[in-house]
């Protein structure tokens, strides 16, 4: 049989009519290069288009929570003071005597504190675990993130991995689910406003506070202060009744007098780890 294949089939097929066996394998090989370079090509391009999105959504650095904590103000007098909302780091050494080691809101510098925001509790809720807490304070919560983001000295410098933000800096469910949330309670307030603009319903009373003082309650636009309880929300609520009547439903704050326009409010201290509101005026 010599050098000959066998009768049958048994070796390679021959060359394709017009091309040489060499010619072939050549272009079958630059067939293959183009196709591995295609190939890399394409994932340079959507690594690319990952790094651009991650630093889009992220607007600066990505940290760990311990890393986070290296910014307390306490480590290094010429280390900035980092605190966190909702997965949003901001730098506020401009505040440092309000963040500083000794001021008022040092325990939020070097963490995210997103809950105590809302509890007022700043011993046992200097946490990001919002997971349980009420849409209206959702709301707050977005109101405070809104407070840092507008604050002209305060600067947004990246983004806490983990309960809000994943190791891309794209938002968790969570953090859609907060703000979806609070937009819905904002939504169903607006509509109350509203009511209350047409008189279908006594307006929401004014509220201030002050750490010294405690809270304050009025109707400057006319009405008296009440306790109001809502059997649909479960709860009770200020509002600028009409008269001066009381009922079951109807109540007076305690220590004011009945044609009183503002009311004083308990006040309730921290140090014995009760809740106290944090007013941004104070910021």
């Amino acid at each position: 049989r010599g050098g000959g294949e066998r009768e049958g089939g048994g070796g390679p097929p021959p060359p394709a009519p017009g091309f040489s066996l060499p010619i072939a394998l050549v272009m079958t090989t630059l067939i293959f290069v183009g196709l591995i370079g295609t190939l890399r090509m394409r994932k340079h391009a959507l690594e690319g288009r990952q790094t651009l999105s991650a630093e889009a959504v992220t607007g600066g650095r990505l940290m760990t929570a311990d890393e986070l904590a290296m910014y307390d103000g306490r480590r290094s007098g010429s280390m900035p003071i980092y605190m966190g909302i909702l997965g949003q780091v901001y730098d506020v050494t401009a505040g440092k005597q309000h963040y500083g080691p000794g001021g008022s809101y040092s325990f939020f510098a070097g963490r995210d504190a997103s809950r105590a925001y809302v509890t007022g509790k700043f011993q046992d809720d200097l946490s990001d675990d919002v997971r349980d807490l009420k849409p209206q304070e959702f709301s707050g919560l977005v109101d405070w993130r809104s407070f840092y983001q507008k604050h002209e000295k305060y600067k947004a410098v990246g983004k806490v991995v983990g309960r809000m933000y994943d190791a891309q800096g794209v938002s968790t469910p969570l953090l859609a689910m907060v703000e979806m949330k609070a937009a819905e309670y904002d939504a169903q307030m607006e509509l109350v406003r509203k009511k209350e603009a047409s008189g279908l319903v006594p307006k929401t009373c004014s509220f201030k506070w002050h750490r010294d003082s405690g809270g304050q309650v009025s109707c400057g636009g006319g009405g008296y202060p009440r306790r109001v309880y809502d059997a649909d929300k479960g709860r009770e609520f200020c509002r600028c009744m009409p008269d001066t009547s009381v009922s079951d439903t109807v109540l007076m704050y305690e220590g004011c007098q009945k044609d009183a326009t503002i009311c004083g409010t308990k006040k309730t201290n921290t140090r014995n780890n009760q809740a106290e509101e944090v007013t941004s005026s104070e910021l």
